[in-house]
């Protein structure tokens, strides 16, 4: 079948044809690394804040420290690297092909002489991610910030541009208790900040500014070096009842399960 030679011991198949027969259709793809996820782009969006400074270092270090961790291993996590900072609608990003740089450039962040407002461009910030050329597949977005979109109108640009790339975000957002600015998730910045995150796979978490450095080390870990995500209950309404199930085979080594909400309890049950 569709030109093949018969041979002794089958088939010789023309080019894109393979089996027996010549009878299965074989498809290939020129982008760039195939469709590998072990190898990610570190993708760091944070506001220039006063507030999110006093954890910057934290921050770093927590991602050096996860780098080398795996490079005594040999192994390399990262190829690339993204920062995208925002202030006062003011949106700064840099790509990197080597983490040294990066670091530093992040832990120039950590000045607090800096004056910020109850609202920014956080949606155009992620949009901004999208001008990097090359990213790996499937890498996620991971957002800090310590105030709500003003943007909101323009989360229909960062879907359509996403539809491609299909990267989950993720936002850290930090309440500020003496900031002076009351947070209402009910606000059109607020609920658009939560649709990006639900419908690309991740999560709106938020932690205390303590509490930062430990939420963003193990959420990094979990969703990057040898990720596949599975999502489930992403719903706004509807009552799950009381548990959710899914399905794993046998060649899987470690589950981490990321959820937000209140009251919640993980049980764990292993049935022989």
């Amino acid at each position: 079948m569709h030109n093949g030679n018969p041979t002794p011991n089958g088939c010789d198949c023309s080019p894109g044809y393979t089996g027996p027969f010549c009878e299965h259709i074989s498809c290939s793809t020129d982008i760039y690394n195939r469709f590998n996820t072990d190898e990610k782009t570190l993708i760091i969006v944070i506001r220039r804040s006063p507030f999110i400074a006093t954890q910057v270092n934290l921050i770093a270090k927590a991602i050096n420290d996860h780098i080398n961790y795996y490079g005594v291993l040999d192994v390399k996590v990262y190829t690339s690297f993204v920062l995208v900072s925002f202030s006062n609608d003011n949106i700064q990003y840099e790509e990197y092909s080597e983490s040294t740089t990066f670091l530093t450039d992040l832990a120039k962040l950590n000045t607090t002489n800096v004056q910020t407002g109850c609202n920014d461009t956080v949606i155009d910030a992620v949009a901004s991610v999208f001008e990097v050329e090359f990213i790996n597949a499937k890498s996620p977005v991971l957002v800090i910030t310590d105030a709500p979109p003003d943007d909101s109108a323009d989360y229909l640009t960062v879907v359509n541009r996403n539809t491609f790339r299909k990267l989950p975000i993720f936002v850290f957002y930090i309440n500020n208790p003496n900031g002076g600015c009351n947070t209402d998730q009910m606000s059109a910045g607020y609920r658009a900040m939560q649709y990006l995150a639900h419908s690309t796979g991740g999560l709106v978490m938020t932690p205390s500014i303590n509490n930062l450095p430990n939420a963003f080390k193990y959420t990094m870990r979990y969703v990057t070096y040898h990720s596949n995500m599975v999502l489930g209950y992403d719903y706004f309404q509807c009552s799950m009842g009381n548990h959710g199930s899914f399905f794993v085979d046998t060649s899987v080594k470690r589950i981490a399960i990321l959820a937000t909400g209140s009251g919640m309890i993980l049980c764990c049950y292993k049935n022989i």
